[in-house]
């Protein structure tokens, strides 16, 4: 049997749709932990599971949002996934005590900081500032 007909057979077994409530959402999310538990899936499998990943992701973009993260949150993940100490930062900003002010949420980053930040850690200045 092709996959495209396995892909075809799945899909009227389990008639996947956009979860509309916490209920249907959690059947789903169960579904998926099992796929993604599965040794080895077929093609057909890992479009279904594919597919129900859209639909699981859709449904908590739209009923769990997430805050954006606040920059010095941001700095310190990005610290941490480097092991970067603040000693390390202090070199970037050629100031101890200007690196220990940012960290203890006591100075803002300027743009210097963010443009200097932004380059090491190879990410987008925007990521530092915080929308009013």
């Amino acid at each position: 049997m092709s996959a495209t007909l396995q892909y075809r057979e799945l899909l009227a077994h389990e008639a996947p749709s956009v979860p509309r409530n916490d209920r249907s959402y959690a059947r789903m999310l169960k579904r998926v932990e099992k796929l993604m538990g599965e040794p080895k899936l077929s093609v057909a499998e890992s479009k279904l599971l594919e597919l129900l990943i859209v639909l699981v992701e859709s449904y908590e973009d739209t009923h769990e949002p997430v805050d954006p993260a606040a920059p010095l949150d941001i700095l310190r993940e990005l610290m941490a996934a480097n092991d970067m100490t603040q000693a390390d930062l202090a070199k970037i900003f050629h100031s101890k005590g200007i690196a220990s002010e940012v960290l203890a949420g006591k100075r803002s980053l300027s743009k210097s900081h963010i443009a200097k930040l932004a380059q090491i850690f190879h990410v987008s200045p925007a990521v530092f500032f915080m929308e009013p």
